[in-house]
């Protein structure tokens, strides 16, 4: 189980630093939140839900 939570917070701190790369590119680039950009944010989350059910899969 320990191994288990250490690789979930790891896979998180990626996709945390993966998240403030895109908001530093996109604030760069006076970028406006869109419905297209909402949309690929809820695709993301979906993925990282995905991502922890495979680390927590018994």
């Amino acid at each position: 189980m320990e191994e288990r939570v250490i690789k979930l917070l790891q896979f998180l701190e990626e996709e945390k630093e993966k998240a403030i790369y895109e908001k530093n590119r996109d604030k760069e680039r006076n970028f406006r939140y869109s419905e297209s950009y909402w949309n690929g944010a809820e695709l993301a989350f979906s993925d990282v839900i995905k991502k922890v059910g495979e680390i927590f899969k018994d």
